[in-house]
């Protein structure tokens, strides 16, 4: 039996105290983290290799922000994705799916919980190939403008990593990494960081929301 390692995201913790006592009396299925909010989440994911995160709907008590995080998750391919939504309206739905994620789930169905991490660790299915494929292309419609390093600093400052975190992770002078922010944020016509990544969601992941 092959061991599952799965990432939790959600800030409530009696919810994630319940899920993680339920999911730790199943042998195949180990979780490597749990996280509150979506810079978290990207950071963590990169960091422990899951095979599946589960973030709830709405990440950190923000409406979608689980979609949001979901959508670059599944852009970067650090692992699937199944959304955890506290009903199941249609907006709910649409979003999870639009984001690429493998299902989307009640909350407080943790029976469905378990059987959707199984059947989405053992299988592909033409619509997670199909919104890879839209997703990248989204993501290379809007920051085609950037060079392959430039993009490579965005996704960090995207993932929530200081200056000085990049210098070290890329190995690059404070000179080169500003630099290239610079450049950066002159492509996108943002006056800062964090209107850079609001300007890439908006126009990119947004669109596919």
């Amino acid at each position: 039996m092959s061991q599952i390692n799965v990432m939790l995201a959600d800030n409530n913790y009696y919810w994630l105290k319940k899920i993680i006592d339920f999911l730790n009396k199943e042998k195949d299925i180990f979780i490597v983290g749990t996280t509150e909010n979506m810079n978290d989440t990207l950071k963590v994911a990169d960091i422990a290799n899951p095979d599946i995160v589960l973030i709830a709907l709405n990440l950190n008590d923000i409406k979608f922000e689980g979609a949001y995080t979901a959508a670059i998750l599944n852009r970067r391919n650090l692992a699937k994705v199944i959304i955890l939504s506290p009903s199941f309206e249609d907006e709910a739905i649409i979003k999870s799916f639009s984001a690429g994620a493998t299902n989307c789930i009640l909350m407080n169905d943790f029976d469905g919980i378990l059987k959707a991490i199984r059947d989405c660790y053992n299988s592909i299915t033409p619509m997670e190939v199909l919104l890879k494929d839209y997703l990248k292309l989204k993501e290379n419609e809007f920051l085609n403008k950037l060079s392959r390093a430039e993009k490579e600093v965005f996704e960090l400052i995207e993932a929530g990593y200081t200056k000085d975190q990049i210098m070290k992770r890329l190995y690059k002078s404070e000179s080169t990494v500003k630099n290239q922010i610079n450049h950066i944020l002159k492509k996108l016509n943002a006056s800062n960081c964090k209107e850079a990544i609001s300007y890439v969601r908006m126009r990119g992941i947004m669109k596919v929301l």
